[in-house]
């Protein structure tokens, strides 16, 4: 179970909870998406408008929506090893931007890998990758 502020598993037959994860910041709303690595220690959790990168294993938590000035998250995706986040605002402005990193190698500290980044006037309703 995912919350706004939290990872936790949830113990249906005896009724508990356990958190796994804290978020030091704490997501807008609800999340829409959650994408795991395979080994399921390192994860994007993403609301429209905040995304996060953790890694529960070293507890870093980074603001990538803040990092990368993007906002209106419609996709994101764990594919061969990379993370792929598709946006519809970068730096308040409309467009299509296709954001990529390795999960094994990400610290944040890296400049931004995008794929795309296309500035138009047109909203994305319904995205996927």
């Amino acid at each position: 179970m995912i919350s706004k502020s939290e990872i936790v598993l949830y113990n249906y037959v005896q009724d508990y909870k356990t958190s796994i994860f804290e978020f030091s910041n704490e997501l807008n709303r609800q999340p829409d998406f959650v994408e795991f690595n395979q080994e399921q220690n390192k994860a994007l959790v993403s609301a429209v408008d905040d995304i996060l990168f953790i890694n529960m294993k070293t507890k870093l938590e980074i603001d990538i929506d803040e990092k990368f000035s993007i906002r209106a998250i419609k996709a994101c995706l764990f594919h061969e090893g990379q993370y792929f986040v598709l946006s519809n605002k970068f730096e308040n402005k409309l467009g299509y931007f296709l954001l990529k990193f390795d999960y094994k190698t990400f610290t944040g500290n890296q400049p931004p890998n995008y794929l795309m980044k296309w500035k138009n006037k047109l909203e994305l309703a319904d995205a996927g990758l």
